[in-house]
């Protein structure tokens, strides 16, 4: 088996497209066809990736020995991360669950951090129109009305 092989056998096992495992390690589907059907071999820099991004061992990728994920808890960083500044575990979590949001979401939620501790943001807007972008770009309900974070007593309004 050769590493065109082994990258196929490793989308199937993740069960991605070719389209889905491309975008992952940005490149595109034909480009990832040719290398899995023996045309071109995958560069140094996409080998990596795979290996970053899917958690494969290095050298089951190039060499076809061992197995085909690394053993390690893959949370090795997280941690090194939890020693090194005294974190507790929701800390941890917190970090993890945010590593693993796409970029928009990412954005979102330093736009709501930034904001967070203003009633109306360098932007203009409010606590509550903040959150409610937050929930749409993470995707949860949008016909939630009250908000987490109110600030008043609703006995006082």
């Amino acid at each position: 088996m050769d590493i065109g092989e082994r990258i196929k056998t490793l989308r199937k096992e993740l069960t991605l497209t070719l389209e889905k495992f491309g975008e992952k390690i940005g490149i595109t589907k034909a480009s990832l066809s040719t290398i899995e059907n023996h045309k071109t071999n995958p560069s140094e820099q996409t080998i990596m990736l795979i290996c970053r991004e899917f958690n494969v061992n290095e050298e089951w990728l190039r060499n076809g020995t061992g197995e085909m994920f690394n053993t390690s808890s893959g949370n090795q960083a997280l941690d090194e991360l939890k020693k090194e500044f005294d974190l507790d575990d929701f800390s941890v979590k917190l970090i993890k669950a945010f590593s693993e949001l796409s970029d928009e979401q990412r954005a979102s939620v330093k736009d709501f951090i930034e904001n967070l501790g203003n009633l109306t943001g360098e932007n203009g807007k409010t606590i509550e129109e903040l959150e409610t972008e937050y929930k749409k770009v993470l995707g949860f309900a949008s016909s939630t009305s009250s908000s987490a974070l109110n600030t008043t007593d609703e006995k006082e309004a």
